[in-house]
């Protein structure tokens, strides 16, 4: 029996785009989903990266953020200590490989085609960028190994039983 883990899918329907690195993505998962999403947790980690973000995809393609900001599109998840975040380092469906060197982003259903390809240019783009995160310096020097789609579906059955 699978016990919930802190980085396993909500218990609900949701999608999951994995970007796939080729570091421990604990470092900078929150900054890249800011970077491509526009989007940050509770924690506030990201925060004004996001906001740049935002004002960079407004410019650029408009409808990508449309779509982004619509209700329901965008999945927060809540971590193990309470914290309501749209990303998470890994999941359930990431290999044992990937576990830990994933950067995954929640939606409600899958993104159209045009905002997943906005999507993986905004990570390619991060991939290649300075530091930001800490006030860091330099080449972040990740590599992006892949990008994957996960759809989690959820079944609920109800069966009435005689007394």
């Amino acid at each position: 029996m699978h016990h919930p883990q802190p980085n396993d899918p909500p218990h609900d329907s949701s999608v999951i785009l994995s970007v796939i690195c080729d570091k421990y993505a604990g470092n900078f998962e929150r900054e890249m989903c800011a970077y491509m999403t526009g989007h940050y947790g509770h924690c506030g980690v990201g925060a004004d990266l996001a906001a740049e973000t935002r004002e960079k995809i407004k410019e650029e393609a408009p409808e990508v953020l449309e779509w982004l900001d619509g209700d329901e599109h965008i999945k927060f998840v809540t971590d193990h200590h309470g914290c309501a975040r749209p990303c998470s380092v890994g999941n359930l469906y990431t290999s044992d490989a990937e576990r830990h060197s994933a950067v995954c982003i929640f939606f409600f259903e899958e993104p159209p085609k045009m905002v997943l390809d906005y999507l993986k240019k905004r990570a390619i783009e991060y991939a290649g960028g300075d530091r930001l995160h800490f006030g860091g310096k330099g080449p972040r020097d990740i590599q992006i190994l892949g990008f994957k789609l996960t759809t989690h579906k959820v079944t609920i059955e109800q069966t009435t039983i005689d007394f």
